[in-house]
Formats: C-alpha cells, sequence, structure tokens
C-alpha cells in the first residue's frame, strides 16, 4: 500500500538508505510481489540460487522486515538456516539485531515470525467471516464467470458477455449441437471457451442468480438467491443440467458395455 509507507519503491529505498549508513555493499536486489506466507515465490527461488552461487562473495540476506521475508513460523525459519547453511547472514532492515545468530537473537526472530503468523491467521480469519456474511445475504464476491464483472461492494453486474451465455445454454438446452460444435460456434462469436470451461459454465449455478453456500462450506448447505441479476431462467438451468446427467449417463453406459 502506497498510504502505510510498505510500497515496494520505498522498502527498496528504505534498504538502500541503510545500507549506505552501514557501509553494506548491495549486490543485487530480487522483489516479489507475492505473499509471504510461503517460499514458492519466484524471486525469491532466484535470489536464493543467487546466493548459493555466489556464496563466497555474500555475507548478507537482507529483508525489510520479518514478515515480508515470512508470515509462517515454520517455514521461515527452515528458509533462515537453509541460507545460513550456506555462510550467509539472514537479516531485517526494520528488526535489525547485531547478535541475530545467537541463542537470543533466534529466540527473538522466532517470536516475531510467530507474531507475524498469527496477524495473518487472524487476518484471514476476519476475511472469512466477512465472506460467510456477504455469500450468507447473497452478494456474491469471488472471481467472476463469463459474462458477469464486479462492481466494487455492490452486486456483481453483468457484461457484453451475458447475452452470449445466454444462448450458449440456449443451443445446449436444445440438444442440436455437440459441445465440440458450441465450443468452435461461441469462440468464432468472440466467447473465449474450451471444452472443460463450458462444462463449467454449464454448471455454474450463479447464472441462475442463486449461491450455492455448500461450494464455500458454508452451513446450511443450499441454495440461495443471489442480489446479482440472473442471466438465465432457473427453468433454464436446470434443463440443462438434466442434459448433461443424460450424457453423462449414455458415456458411463457406454465405456462398461
Amino acid at each position: 500500500g502506497q498510504a502505510d509507507g510498505t510500497s515496494l519503491e520505498t522498502q527498496k529505498q528504505s534498504i538502500e538508505n541503510f545500507c549506505m549508513n552501514r557501509n553494506i555493499l548491495l549486490l543485487d536486489f530480487f522483489v516479489d510481489k507475492f505473499s509471504g506466507k510461503d517460499f514458492k515465490r519466484p524471486e525469491y527461488e532466484k535470489a536464493y540460487k543467487y546466493v548459493k552461487e555466489n556464496k563466497d562473495e555474500i555475507d548478507l540476506f537482507l529483508t525489510k522486515k520479518i514478515d515480508r521475508f515470512t508470515r509462517d513460523t515454520e517455514t521461515g525459519l527452515a528458509a533462515t538456516r537453509k541460507i545460513n547453511a550456506l555462510g550467509v547472514e539472514v537479516n531485517y532492515v526494520d528488526d535489525w539485531m547485531d547478535d541475530i545468530n545467537s541463542p537470543q537473537g533466534e529466540m527473538v526472530t522466532t517470536v516475531k515470525m510467530a507474531v507475524s503468523k498469527y496477524e495473518r491467521d487472524l487476518f484471514n480469519e476476519r476475511r472469512r467471516v466477512g465472506q460467510v456474511f456477504a455469500l450468507k445475504n447473497g452478494r456474491y464476491i469471488f472471481s467472476t464467470p463469463k459474462g458477469y464483472k464486479q462492481n466494487g461492494k455492490k452486486p456483481i453486474i453483468q457484461t457484453s458477455d451475458a447475452p452470449l451465455v445466454k444462448k450458449l445454454f440456449e443451443d445446449y438446452a436444445s440438444n442440436n449441437f455437440t459441445q465440440k460444435e458450441l465450443v468452435s460456434k461461441y469462440r468464432l462469436l468472440g466467447l473465449k471457451i474450451s471444452t472443460s470451461s463450458l462444462s463449467l459454465i454449464l454448471s455454474n449455478v450463479l447464472y441462475a442468480g442463486l449461491i450455492d453456500l455448500k461450494k464455500y462450506n458454508i452451513k446450511p448447505y443450499g441454495l440461495i438467491k443471489g442480489v446479482h441479476k440472473p442471466i438465465i431462467s432457473e427453468q433454464l438451468f436446470y434443463k440443462v443440467q438434466d442434459l448433461k446427467n443424460e450424457q453423462e449417463y449414455l458415456v458411463l453406459f457406454q465405456v462398461c458395455f
């Protein structure tokens, strides 16, 4: 966020100033735009590879602060030990410790990593509560399927693809097209779909103005009316589901036979 001083450029400037004041020579920068919940981050992997290949020339692996390095205690400590094993110290601009590899330093690092994890877990819990509240009240808040787009905190709205999605359901319900024919037809009309995405579209009850609480593990399970405008009727949706189930049964029967 730009407002709270944690933008990437601000972090970079902070690291540069810190190194200049301490006569630390910066060899390279690696900038991740991924969450610190784990270390499956492209730039972190590049950074570790760089350290490993140049370990004889590197003394320090420096990050802005602990929660920029990791938000998980176990994986954070494992990554630290992995870098330490190369003879390189891991330290932080905002959480700098001269004795970071001492027993006291390790204890403080562990506590701060645990606090970062607690803050992440607390944030996720609050977010989950907000998501459950929104969905139970009929407001869909996740990534939208073709034909819809988010509209801030208001209900999702239809896009220019909505009429094509509606016609797609109608064509499928007519039982006059194979799935391959439908994919080819609607690609030519400008709807970017594949055979696999076609099945997902045809199975999405959101198009009928409903939200499936079971999909989001919200009890009691069931379908509720969404506050968004449906693209198709419930009757059309269930007609398509019946046809899909019949076709899947026929395929299964043919395989078994």
